[in-house]
C-alpha cells in the first residue's frame, strides 16, 4: 500500500487510526490543514482500499477548493461514486 499520494502536487500521507468506542465503526476520514488522509487499521484490504479512496476524493475537492462551495452531503455523495468507480477499474486482480 502506498504511504501517500500526490494531488497537484501536495504529497497526501496515508495513516491509519486505532478505533476506540467513540470512532470504531468510523472508516476513514481526510483533514485539510496538514492534508492527510486517514484509515481505520481494523477494515479489511477491500474496506481499506475503498476508505482511501474515498478519502483522497475529499483530499482532491479540498485542493480544488470545492470544499467551500459543495454541501457536505454532496461532497460525500461524489467521494462515495468516485472510489466506487476507481475501485471497481483498478483494484488488484486475484
Amino acid at each position: 500500500m502506498k504511504k501517500k499520494f500526490k494531488v497537484f502536487g501536495v504529497a497526501v500521507p496515508i495513516k491509519s487510526f486505532i478505533g476506540d468506542e467513540e470512532n470504531k465503526d468510523l472508516m476513514g476520514y481526510c483533514t485539510k490543514e496538514p492534508l492527510e488522509i486517514y484509515f481505520n487499521s481494523a477494515l479489511d484490504v477491500k474496506n481499506r482500499d475503498k476508505t482511501i479512496l474515498h478519502e483522497l476524493h475529499h483530499a482532491l475537492i479540498m485542493r480544488l477548493g470545492f470544499d467551500q462551495v459543495l454541501d457536505e452531503s454532496t461532497q460525500e455523495l461524489l467521494a462515495e461514486a468516485f472510489s466506487d468507480v476507481i475501485y471497481e477499474n483498478f483494484r488488484p486482480k486475484k
